[in-house]
């Protein structure tokens, strides 16, 4: 396997196949993904506010391990590690245990998996098999 393989991999399961995580794995994911909104937007109110969001779904959930601080917020790299880590167990188990369900759109010049599962051109060597 390329040493990038397992990354793209695991962005094409997550925008492609997400409907097949679990209640919980669909419930930590929105929790990231308002930490991941607070860490990026410059208003404080704003920032405030999906912090508090987020937090309080991760209480709702028994994810205290989620819970963030505004002072937390500008040291990322733990949380960063922590949802590459997430999205890729995820990403593993759904291959794992949707085999049957699951279409890996490969190019048939290069082997290189492919934008979506329906894409007829490869975004790697460019080959065209409309």
């Amino acid at each position: 396997m390329r040493f990038y393989e397992d990354q793209v991999l695991t962005r094409y399961i997550w925008d492609h196949y997400s409907y097949l995580m679990t209640e919980q794995e669909r419930e930590r994911q929105s929790i990231y993904f308002w930490i991941q909104s607070a860490y990026t937007t410059d208003h404080l109110r704003m920032k405030a506010f999906m912090l508090e969001r987020a937090n309080k779904m991760a209480e709702q959930q028994g994810f205290e391990d989620m819970a963030v601080t505004l002072d937390q917020l500008e040291c990322l790299d733990e949380f960063i590690k922590k949802h590459h880590q997430f999205r890729n167990t995820t990403c593993d188990r759904i291959v794992h245990d949707f085999v049957d369900k699951i279409f890996i759109n490969r190019c048939p010049a290069c082997d290189e998996i492919v934008l979506t599962p329906k894409a007829q051109q490869c975004l790697w060597c460019g080959h065209d098999w409309h």
